[in-house]
């Protein structure tokens, strides 16, 4: 019951808000605060509560395909903690959001739930083609949100944004289309015994495909492209969601479907090992010559990633709990400095880091509390 709340519920909250005054944002923003301290909630309890599972339920059959799709949710620790992080950075986006969108807080808080949703289900799908629906179901509202609420270039921002997670995936969404030709249904057992089956060439043809949508979503170098600009553009909130949360799809894709599924060689492994080292440098260098302050949060966060997907192709015995440190530390202080970085730009209309001197003068609390998030990531 606990699983089916967490992915189905934000769904429902989103409809629920639809049925409040946008004309009355105090009565829109009561309402969103209790689902979203319900959320989290929900979230402390799942982890708490441990490795859980639910009935597998026959959905629906894809033509062509042997087997059918399963309704089917299963929780273990990292899947927990990212509904955790995805929960709790849309409670302070909710918060945060009362003051910024007041005259249309109810459409933000709308399409915040539903993007919780979808991420929550993108943690906890245990059936491939329920977890594609929802890794891509997450693009929507986040693209509807940086084009509603986003700066200056937000609709380049939203449409890049799209476009890149979109067609990244485009190729999964075949390969796994293909699997399931041949496995007798999209559960993860299943898929990894009809790739033993395969010839090597088709298996390293079908792990490309997965990786790539995974490597986008994350991003790595060189696939980044449209990091920095939806960062930047988006609204504070937003892009602490991104950073924090909806970024970790990609390494728990890589941990969760790549690893169990895939006979992966030396070559392949070697690969990802050092691509995740080099963008951790690329993406600190490039945040060392950024200006623009969420710009290099986004830098930042990158680097981050990379050095997390370095670790998980690392494959040691302490992979796994490393990993899941260095994201869950991740998502809480690179999210906390994109909600900071959004209370900068408004004190001093401006993210340009040359001209956020004095900040600390005006503001000293402030000021403290950003530097020490900077210091803990």
């Amino acid at each position: 019951m606990l699983l089916h709340l967490l992915v189905l519920a934000p769904f429902a909250a989103a409809i629920l808000m639809m049925a409040t005054s946008k004309e009355d944002p105090k009565s829109s923003s009561r309402l969103a605060f209790l689902f979203g301290f319900t959320f989290v909630a929900l979230s402390i309890s799942l982890i708490a509560a441990g490795n859980q599972a639910t009935e597998a339920i026959e959905w629906f059959r894809i033509p062509g395909a042997k087997g059918p799709v399963y309704y089917y949710l299963y929780s273990h620790g990292l899947g927990a903690w990212m509904v955790f992080l995805s929960t709790g950075l849309s409670l302070v986006a909710l918060i945060t959001g009362r003051n910024t969108f007041e005259h249309n807080y109810r459409n933000f808080a709308i399409a915040i739930f539903a993007l919780m949703g979808a991420m929550n289900g993108t943690f906890l799908a245990a059936d491939a083609v329920l977890f594609f629906f929802f890794f891509e179901a997450m693009v929507f509202p986040a693209a509807v949100l940086i084009a509603g609420f986003g700066g200056a270039d937000r609709k380049k921002a939203a449409m890049t944004f799209a476009i890149y997670t979109l067609v990244g995936s485009a190729p999964m969404m075949v390969a796994l289309w293909y699997l399931l030709t041949v496995a007798d249904n999209s559960l993860v057992l299943s898929l990894a015994v009809a790739i033993q089956n395969l010839e090597p060439s088709m298996q390293v043809t079908l792990l490309v495909c997965f990786l790539l949508a995974f490597l986008v979503k994350t991003p790595l170098f060189p696939f980044h492209g449209w990091q920095a600009i939806t960062y930047a553009e988006a609204p504070a909130p937003l892009s602490a969601i991104l950073t924090g949360a909806m970024s970790k799809a990609g390494v728990f894709g890589f941990i969760a479907w790549i690893l169990p599924i895939f006979p992966l060689s030396m070559e392949i492994v070697d690969s990802m090992l050092w691509l995740g080292l080099f963008t951790a440098i690329y993406g600190s260098l490039m945040a060392l010559r950024a200006t623009d302050g969420k710009k290099l949060l986004a830098y930042s966060s990158m680097g981050h990633l990379g050095l997390a997907v370095a670790g998980v192709f690392s494959l040691s015995e302490s992979m796994l709990p490393a990993v899941l440190v260095l994201l869950v530390a991740h998502g809480l202080c690179a999210g906390a400095q994109f909600f900071l970085m959004g209370i900068a730009e408004r004190f001093a209309g401006t993210r340009d880091i040359e001209q956020l001197g004095g900040l600390s003068s005006r503001n000293p609390v402030f000021s403290s509390t950003f530097g020490f998030i900077a210091v803990l990531s």
